[in-house]
């Protein structure tokens, strides 16, 4: 039906649908430099807008009110960080969090809740619980449980009825569950 050409931009995201706009994020190469972007495009290919962004998108989400981005450079001899941006869809940034972490999923949606799980350098990985303002309500790291000498979960969450977060094991039979106000079910 259509295409779109992003000259010099190398795309770091899959794109991601929502109702009638297709959202997309990379690198754009300026006069030599790297400059993060985001892009939306209308379903018959008109390009909407593009912003800017500080860092590199990696993951896109997006629920009724908000797009939501997952951006982390890759850093050398520095701390993992992670920054997870709450736009409009219309392209307006409305808030902004950093995450001492690394992501390694997209986000999970709910209801009233954005989820991330991350690795964090002292344990195998950590679930931060956030409100859809960026604001933490809650942080579990699966080090707490006696997992911290490697990654025992697999940075494949799946949603599953009655707001529960599933999260496949490796080395472990069964899946570990994050719900709400119970914590987690071995």
């Amino acid at each position: 039906r259509w295409k779109a050409v992003l000259p010099f931009v190398r795309l770091t995201t899959q794109p991601l649908v929502h109702d009638d706009r297709i959202f997309v994020a990379g690198q754009r190469m300026d006069e030599g430099r790297k400059k993060p972007a985001l892009f939306c495009f209308k379903d018959e290919g008109t390009k909407c807008w593009e912003k800017l962004l500080t860092e590199t998108p990696r993951f896109l989400s997006s629920d009724e009110q908000s797009l939501y981005i997952v951006s982390l450079e890759p850093r050398i001899a520095e701390k993992a960080r992670t920054l997870i941006m709450g736009y409009t869809h219309d392209g307006v940034k409305r808030w902004h969090v950093y995450v001492s972490a690394q992501a390694v999923a997209p986000l999970l949606i709910s209801k009233t809740n954005i989820g991330l799980l991350a690795k964090h350098e002292q344990s195998a990985a950590d679930f931060f619980l956030f409100d859809k303002e960026g604001i933490l309500e809650s942080q579990f790291s699966f080090a707490e449980k006696g997992n911290s000498d490697q990654a025992d979960f697999l940075p494949i969450p799946t949603v599953l009825n009655g707001s529960t977060i599933a999260l496949p094991c490796k080395n472990k039979s069964g899946v570990v569950a994050v719900q709400k106000k119970r914590g987690l079910l071995f």
